[in-house]
């Protein structure tokens, strides 16, 4: 049981967490910028200022990955416009930054579209279990968010690192096309939701 997926004896899958920020430090935004240029790259890194414009536009989308009590990664999402959805969906080439303009407030009985702008962790966590957990926390995440009467209609995430791309692949998005920079365009539908999310 200990060595179950793909853990060691020392790395166990019942110690991992992912909760939510309920606040924005300087040490989140600073772990959260150097885990993104290790990953990622400063081109495809927001800047610390930009992460926390973000974060104030939409203080519901940041959520730690934790290993006992350690910074194991992170996950950060936005809802945003349809028409931004939309768009994205288009797109060519990866966007530096989204439009604070198009990250707006979830609405009940509306229609909710939600980009998962980076799922991020350390590279010894980039194990099986934590793609299960992950997994796990968006069913629970949807779910909630329905019992709410928040109905969420699309996810939409642009995938850059390849553990991304192993995570949307075990949750059965869908891949809509590579981008020139080797991003993967990954899309969860409305009927992928209500077949395979909603409890």
């Amino acid at each position: 049981w200990v060595l179950l997926l793909g853990y060691s004896r020392i790395m166990h899958i019942s110690k991992f967490r992912i909760v939510k920020y309920n606040y924005l430090t300087k040490k989140t935004i600073d772990r959260i910028y150097n885990l993104d240029i290790k990953t990622f790259g400063k081109d495809n890194t927001w800047d610390k200022d930009y992460q926390r414009d973000i974060y104030n536009r939409n203080n519901d989308s940041l959520f730690a990955i934790k290993y006992k009590h350690e910074f194991a990664g992170y996950i950060n999402y936005l809802n945003i416009k349809e028409e931004e959805y939309d768009r994205l969906k288009r797109i060519r080439k990866t966007p530096n930054t989204i439009e604070l303009d198009n990250i707006i407030p979830f609405k009940t009985n509306r229609k909710n579209y939600i980009l998962i702008e980076s799922i991020n962790t350390k590279k010894e966590y980039e194990k099986e279990g934590t793609i299960i957990l992950i997994s796990n926390k968006l069913k629970s995440f949807i779910n909630l968010k329905h019992h709410r009467r928040i109905y969420i209609n699309g996810i939409i995430t642009l995938a850059t690192s390849d553990f991304e791309k192993q995570i949307y692949e075990y949750m059965h998005f869908t891949k809509i096309k590579e981008l020139d920079d080797n991003t993967y365009i990954y899309e969860l539908k409305e009927e992928d939701i209500k077949r395979d999310y909603l409890q």
